[in-house]
């Protein structure tokens, strides 16, 4: 038999602590795994199929950034990081590709990071996703609006690289697949 106070003590660190560490632990799991599911079940729609280019791009027109212009030759392909809560996001135009990653906050809002392949060209963008019906159709858009003054291309001049700052909204569009 052990003394009280032995005991007592044994019963709080193995009955208490223990007990509530493993029990904070599957809480942080569930949590983790619902917050997954719901990552998914939001955004699986707008996930490319058999990782196809299957997005096309617009212009947006230069006295209303609200209007979409004309297609600029780009397509894109959209894959879900469901375990990192992000949207990745391929795009191809003309010899030119990047790879971004967009973070999605709350009400369809995101800042999207990206590269160019083979390019010291970095970009973040604000994406805005939603969906709207156009002819008994429903589409599926990511719209990104330019971070001022944080689109760079490096250019070399003389003995360094100089930013040069480029680029417009753009917008990507695709009819939504049941």
């Amino acid at each position: 038999m052990c003394e009280y106070d032995k005991c007592e003590f044994y019963n709080v660190i193995l009955g208490g602590i223990v007990t509530g560490i493993i029990a904070s632990l599957f809480i942080m799991l569930f949590t983790f795994l619902i917050e997954t599911f719901c990552f998914w079940i939001k955004y699986r729609h707008l996930k490319s199929s058999n990782n196809n280019f299957d997005w096309l791009s617009y212009s947006m027109k230069e006295d209303n950034g609200r209007i979409k212009d004309k297609l600029t030759g780009a397509v894109a392909s959209i894959s879900l990081s469901s375990r990192r809560k992000k949207i990745k996001i391929k795009l191809k135009h003309d010899d030119r590709e990047w790879e971004g990653e967009l973070e999605m906050g709350k009400f369809g809002f995101g800042l999207l990071s990206l590269k160019y392949k083979n390019e010291h060209e970095y970009c973040k963008r604000e994406c805005i996703i939603g969906s709207y019906i156009e002819d008994s159709k429903t589409f599926d858009y990511l719209f990104f609006e330019p971070i001022k003054y944080k689109i760079a291309i490096l250019k070399q001049e003389g003995e360094g690289l100089v930013p040069e700052y480029v680029y417009g909204s753009e917008l990507l569009l695709r009819p939504r697949t049941q």
